[in-house]
């Protein structure tokens, strides 16, 4: 499995495998974290949703800029652009697009950082590791698609 993951993770690579050119709603994972990512890939397209992924919120932007992403889920500690600022710049360009904030609850400031995502407009937030089921239900009621 760690190497489906790793596979998963790395762009274009994971993008190709990931992507399905249908109709079903498109995901874009955000996580500077290759495990992470790939492992939100993973549940999100084993739930029958195309995902496409992206390393940081510059990367993100670019991705969203090209249109089709109907949902972000998004890492709120990123080097360079970090998911606070990601949520920012898209209340701005592109607010009809809900964010899922993930923190890696790793410290105390976590619940501060996903605090701040939710004034920012972030729609649900996350610690990481997740409730698979409750991250699921989230996004199915989000995109309305159960």
């Amino acid at each position: 499995m760690d190497k489906a993951l790793a596979s998963l993770g790395s762009a274009p690579v994971g993008d190709a495998v990931l992507r399905r050119l249908d109709r079903r709603p498109t995901i874009l994972v955000i996580d500077s974290d290759l495990r992470r990512r790939g492992e939100l890939s993973w549940m999100i397209a084993g739930r029958g949703f195309a995902v496409t992924t992206a390393r940081g919120g510059e990367e993100a932007l670019v991705r969203i800029a090209k249109g089709g992403v109907a949902l972000a889920v998004s890492s709120v500690e990123m080097p360079g652009m970090d998911g606070l600022e990601l949520l920012r710049i898209m209340g701005e360009r592109r607010p009809a697009i809900p964010l899922i904030a993930i923190a890696t609850g790793d410290r105390a400031i976590d619940q501060v950082y996903l605090r701040s995502a939710e004034l920012l407009g972030a729609v649900r937030s996350f610690t990481w590791p997740l409730l698979e089921s409750a991250f699921m239900d989230s996004i199915g009621s989000l995109l309305q698609f159960a």
